[in-house]
């Protein structure tokens, strides 16, 4: 009869490192999940924030695929006395525009976004080391952009599946670590 909201914000002072990376989002049938997060981070730090939308409960009662009313996600980066570096909203309405059409999510179901807010020299070797991916056998699509104002990359997969999106979600925050802080990514626990 109504919605869910998550507000959250993210500030990082000088010369700190963040990854947050939290499961997927899952909507259920007829939910409305809207959810607003703000980022505040000095220009030395570095932040790996991402989120991944399912398109429901796939596998539930039938199957729930693109069944819920609303999903809307509003990211707004800043540094930590100004100015706002950039906004990005997304905002999906299943039963008002077909999500599945060509040009928004087509065959496939699951959408990460993950942002790098890094300083510029680490952000273009991420750059540099992330391959744009076309893989018509899982399939998978990922890319990667430069965000505005010198304030870093964002990455983006779709896929048919969680693990496959996951696990490209994995390889570009691996680069982005050795990039930013000289470390790896422990292997993956053994019941993955």
């Amino acid at each position: 009869a109504n919605y869910g909201v998550q507000t959250q914000r993210v500030t990082l002072a000088a010369d700190s490192y963040l990854e947050y990376l939290p499961e997927p989002t899952i909507p259920y049938r007829d939910s409305r999940f809207l959810t607003h997060t703000e980022l505040r981070v000095d220009p030395s730090a570095t932040l790996l924030y991402g989120e991944t939308l399912m398109p429901g409960r796939k596998y539930h009662a039938g199957g729930e695929i693109f069944a819920y009313e609303v999903s809307s996600s509003m990211l707004r980066a800043a540094r930590p006395q100004g100015p706002e570096l950039f906004v990005e909203e997304f905002l999906i309405e299943p039963g008002r525009h077909d999500v599945a059409r060509l040009g928004v999510m087509g065959g496939f179901h699951v959408f990460a976004n993950v942002v790098l807010m890094t300083p510029p020299e680490v952000a273009a070797r991420v750059f540099d080391r992330t391959t744009p991916t076309w893989d018509d056998r899982t399939p998978l699509i990922a890319g990667v952009s430069r965000l505005p104002n010198d304030a870093g990359v964002i990455y983006k997969v779709l896929g048919p599946e969680s693990e496959p999106v996951r696990d490209a979600v994995r390889a570009f925050c691996a680069i982005a670590r050795e990039e930013a802080v000289g470390r790896a990514v422990p292997r993956p626990f053994a019941w993955r």
